[in-house]
């Protein structure tokens, strides 16, 4: 964020405000990365099956996406993926 850009971008206050709501969180759920983006678990789902997000499966190992029958209740999202997706949405802003 430059912070001669004033006021700044609602995506760019979503980032920062990322790094505060989830201090030292290795892996967040999806109900927690859908309400910090705004949206609803559904569309964090189709984020992840879109690749536009990172997952990972609880039991052990990445989500690729197109993998069928992966019951979100099992996905993760790591803090790292979900700051990768909110630079992404900055960037396209």
């Amino acid at each position: 964020m430059n912070p001669l850009d004033y006021p700044p971008k609602s995506a760019e206050l979503a980032l920062l405000f990322s790094a505060v709501r989830f201090p030292g969180r290795v892996t967040l759920y999806l109900s927690e990365v859908a309400k910090a983006a705004g949206c609803t678990v559904q569309e964090v789902v189709a984020h992840i099956e879109a690749g536009r997000m990172g997952a990972v499966i609880v039991k052990g190992g990445p989500y690729l996406p197109g993998v069928t029958n992966v019951n979100p209740n099992m996905l993760r999202v790591p803090a790292g993926a979900y700051e990768e997706f909110l630079k992404a949405r900055a960037a396209n802003e």
